[in-house]
C-alpha cells in the first residue's frame, strides 16, 4: 500500500517539474516575442551587411564667363534588383519591360533590357553569323523573333544585391505604370537620379564632348579607377579629359540586406561629394559666331556650281581654332561637321577635325621657309630674288599663283606676294649642300620647333599622331622643293594656330588647352563657384630664331594683310585692326584638268600687340583669300567688338 502512494508523490513532484519548465519557457517566449520580437525577426531575415555607394553629382561646366555649357537635369530612373526570380520570371520581365520602354526607345528591346539587367541571363543569337545584323535591326525597331534568339548563361557582373540601371529619364507614362502595376514588375522600382544636359544644343560640341556608358574596351580601365558598371563616364571632350575632375566621390551607405534584397536598415557611412565644377577658356559667343560664319560659308558654296562636286563635299571638313597668342587659351575651337551631345543616336560627326584632321598647309607654310632661309644664312634680310612666274628644279617645272606680280622680292614681299620661286630658290640652296635627307629633316625640324607636326598635348581627346609624308629617294629633290611651299608634310588645324602664335608672341610655343580653373559649387547652380585650381599656362618651349628673324616674319605676315598688293588686303581692308596673316592654297588631287584644292588663311592680330591667332582651313576652297578669308575677318572683328563691349559694360557710369 505504502508503495502505490510513494509512486503517486513522484508523479506529482515530476509533473509539478514539467510544469515550472513549461511556464518558464512560456515566460522566455512571451519575453522575446513581445518585447524583442522584431529585432529578432529582423535579424533572422537578414542575411548579410554591405556598403552601398552613393552616386555623386556631376560637376558643371562653364565658359570663361560664366555661361552654362553643361549641366544636370533631374530626372528618374528605372532600376532592377533580382528578389530571386526564376529563369522564366526574369524572361517574362524583360519581355514586360520591352513592351513598356520601346514605343519611346527602339533600342530598348528585350535583348538589350536582360544584358543591362545582368542576371546571369543573355539573348545571343542562334545564328553567331547573324548577330551584328539582328542586333542592328532590333535596334532600328524590328520585332523581336524567339526563332532568332537562344538565352544562355554568363557571368553576372554585379552582386545581386546591387541595383541595376535599365533606362534613365523614363518618361511619366513608364513610371506611374511602373507604381501603379509593382506586381507585374517585381524587383524593378523608379528612382530619381541626373542626367547631362547641353543647354546650347550642339555649341562646342567637340570641345565639351558627352558622357555615356562605360565602353567594354575600356571596362577594365574604369574598374580598377572604382567606377560601377552602371556609371556614365566622359566619353569624348572635355568631358572625357576631365572626368575625374567633374566626377565628384561617392557617398556611402551600410545596409542590411534580408532575404528579398530589400534595405532593411541603412546607415550613411560618408556623404557623396558632389563634382567640381570646370570653367573654360571658351567664349561661348565667339564660339557660336564662329560656328556660325563656317555654316553659312559653306552652306553657300557647297551649292555653288562653279565648284567641282568632288570639292563642295570636302568642304564639309572645314574647321577653325582661335588662340589667345598670351597663354594658348583656347577661345573658340570649331568644325562644320558637328553633332547634339543631348542626342547620341548618331556620332558619325563626332571626329574633332580642328584637333584630328590633318591638310596640306600650302603658303601658310612660308613663314617656315623663310625663317629657315633667314637662320641658316640662305638668304639675307635684303637679299632680293628675281619672281619669273616659273621655276625649274632639274626639268620638273613649279609656277607662281596667276596674280603674282613679275618683280624683285625679299623674303617680306615673298611673303606679301606668295612668291613660290623664292621659296623654291631656298630649298635649291639647301639642295647644294647636298645629303637631301639631311636638309629635309632640317626643314622638318625647323617646322617641329614651331609646333607643326608634333603632339602639343591639347586637353581634348583625339589628337592625332605625327604622320609625316614618306619621300622615295628619287623624288626627294622635287619634294623638298614643294615643302617650301607647303605641298609637302600635313597639320592639323590646331598646330597651325599654335604655330602662328609662337611667331606672334616672340618664340614662345604654348600648350594649348581649354580647361581654365576648377571650382566648387556654392550651391548657386548658375554660379560656377569658388576657385579650387587655375589652369595655368605653359610655355612647352622656345622657337631657335633669333627675335629679329621672328620680327622680319611678322612683318612680312603684316604687308600680306594690310598693304595694297597683299594676298589678304582686301580680306581686311577697313576693318580698323591692324591684322598679319598669310594665305594658302593647298592642291590636293586633279580629276582631269580640275584641280580639287583647299583654302587656308592664318595670322594674328593686331600686330602691334598681338591678342589672338587664327587658323581657318577650308578644303575644297578654290584659295585662301576667297574661301577662308571671309571667315578669318569675321573671326577678327567679332573679336574685338565683343572686348570693346566688355569694356563698356566694365566701365563706370558716368
Amino acid at each position: 500500500m505504502e508503495e502505490p502512494k510513494r509512486f503517486a508523490r513522484r508523479i506529482n513532484v515530476l509533473f509539478l517539474g514539467v510544469f515550472v519548465l513549461f511556464s518558464l519557457l512560456l515566460l522566455r517566449l512571451t519575453q522575446l516575442q513581445l518585447v524583442h520580437g522584431e529585432d529578432y525577426a529582423r535579424l533572422a531575415e537578414t542575411l548579410v551587411v554591405q556598403n552601398l555607394e552613393i552616386p555623386a553629382a556631376r560637376g558643371w561646366i562653364y565658359d570663361r564667363n560664366g555661361a552654362v555649357l553643361a549641366k544636370n537635369r533631374a530626372v528618374y530612373t528605372l532600376t532592377f534588383v533580382d528578389l530571386g526570380l526564376t529563369r522564366e520570371q526574369l524572361l517574362a520581365l524583360a519581355a514586360r519591360l520591352e513592351a513598356l520602354l520601346r514605343p519611346e526607345d527602339p533600342k530598348l528591346h528585350r535583348v538589350e533590357i536582360l544584358r543591362r539587367m545582368d542576371v546571369g541571363l543573355s539573348y545571343r543569337a542562334v545564328d553567331p553569323g547573324r548577330e551584328e545584323e539582328l542586333r542592328r535591326a532590333l535596334d532600328e525597331g524590328a520585332p523581336f523573333s524567339e526563332a532568332d534568339w537562344k538565352v544562355v548563361s554568363v557571368p553576372e557582373g554585379l552582386p545581386p544585391y546591387t541595383p541595376r540601371v535599365i533606362a534613365d529619364d523614363v518618361s511619366e507614362r513608364v513610371t506611374f505604370a511602373v507604381e501603379e502595376n509593382a506586381p507585374d514588375y517585381p524587383g524593378v522600382k523608379v528612382a530619381p537620379g541626373a542626367k547631362r544636359e547641353y543647354p546650347n544644343g550642339s555649341l562646342a560640341a567637340h570641345v565639351l564632348g558627352y558622357t555615356g556608358w562605360i565602353p567594354a574596351e575600356e571596362a577594365t580601365h574604369y574598374f580598377q579607377k572604382g567606377y560601377a558598371p552602371t556609371e556614365r563616364v566622359g566619353r569624348n571632350g572635355v568631358e572625357k579629359t576631365y572626368d575625374d575632375v567633374l566626377r565628384g566621390q561617392k557617398g556611402l551607405v551600410q545596409v542590411q540586406i534580408n532575404r528579398k534584397y530589400e534595405g532593411v536598415v541603412q546607415e550613411e557611412r560618408r556623404p557623396p561629394r558632389s563634382g567640381y565644377n570646370l570653367v573654360l577658356s571658351l567664349d561661348a559667343r565667339l564660339q557660336k559666331a564662329l560656328e556660325d560664319f563656317l555654316r553659312a560659308r559653306v552652306d553657300e558654296l557647297s551649292k555653288d556650281p562653279s565648284y567641282p562636286a568632288k570639292a563642295r563635299e570636302r568642304m564639309k571638313d572645314a574647321s577653325a581654332v582661335v588662340l589667345d597668342v598670351r597663354t594658348g587659351e583656347i577661345l573658340a575651337l570649331a568644325n562644320y561637321r558637328t553633332y547634339d551631345p543631348n542626342y547620341l543616336e548618331n556620332l558619325e560627326n563626332e571626329l574633332n577635325r580642328a584637333v584630328s584632321g590633318t591638310y596640306l598647309p600650302g603658303s601658310t607654310f612660308k613663314m617656315v621657309t623663310v625663317l629657315t632661309a633667314l637662320h641658316e644664312k640662305l638668304f639675307a634680310p635684303n637679299e632680293r630674288f628675281f619672281a619669273s612666274g616659273t621655276y625649274y628644279v632639274g626639268t620638273q617645272p613649279f609656277h607662281d599663283w596667276s596674280g603674282a606680280p613679275r618683280t624683285y622680292v625679299d623674303g617680306q614681299d615673298a611673303l606679301k606676294y606668295s612668291i613660290n620661286g623664292y621659296m623654291i630658290e631656298v630649298g635649291k640652296r639647301l639642295m647644294r649642300r647636298g645629303d637631301l635627307d639631311a636638309q629635309i629633316a632640317l626643314v622638318r625640324r625647323y617646322a617641329a620647333s614651331l609646333g607643326l607636326g608634333v603632339r602639343l598635348g591639347v586637353d581634348l581627346p583625339g589628337e592625332t599622331d605625327v604622320t609625316l609624308k614618306d619621300i622615295p629617294p628619287e623624288q626627294r629633290a622635287g619634294s623638298l622643293a614643294q615643302m617650301m611651299f607647303g605641298q609637302g608634310d600635313q597639320y592639323t588645324p590646331l598646330q597651325l594656330a599654335v604655330y602662328v602664335a609662337a611667331i606672334a608672341n616672340g618664340g614662345d610655343v604654348l600648350w594649348p588647352h581649354v580647361a581654365r580653373e576648377i571650382r566648387v559649387s556654392d550651391g548657386t547652380p548658375e554660379s560656377p563657384g569658388a576657385v579650387v585650381e587655375t589652369i595655368p599656362p605653359r610655355v612647352l618651349w622656345h622657337v631657335p630664331f633669333t627675335q629679329e628673324e621672328l620680327e622680319y616674319v611678322r612683318r612680312g605676315m603684316w604687308k600680306v594683310a594690310s598693304e595694297p598688293g597683299g594676298t589678304a588686303y582686301w580680306t581686311f581692308a577697313g576693318l580698323g585692326v591692324s591684322v598679319a596673316a598669310k594665305t594658302g592654297t593647298a592642291e590636293i588631287y586633279k580629276i582631269g584638268n580640275t584641280s580639287i584644292m583647299d583654302g587656308l588663311m592664318v595670322g594674328f592680330a593686331p600686330y602691334e600687340n598681338p591678342e589672338i591667332a587664327f587658323a581657318v582651313v577650308f578644303p575644297g576652297g578654290k584659295s585662301g583669300s576667297a574661301d577662308a578669308g571671309g571667315i578669318a575677318r569675321k573671326i577678327v572683328e567679332t573679336y574685338f567688338e565683343l572686348r570693346r563691349a566688355d569694356s563698356l559694360e566694365a566701365s563706370p557710369a558716368r
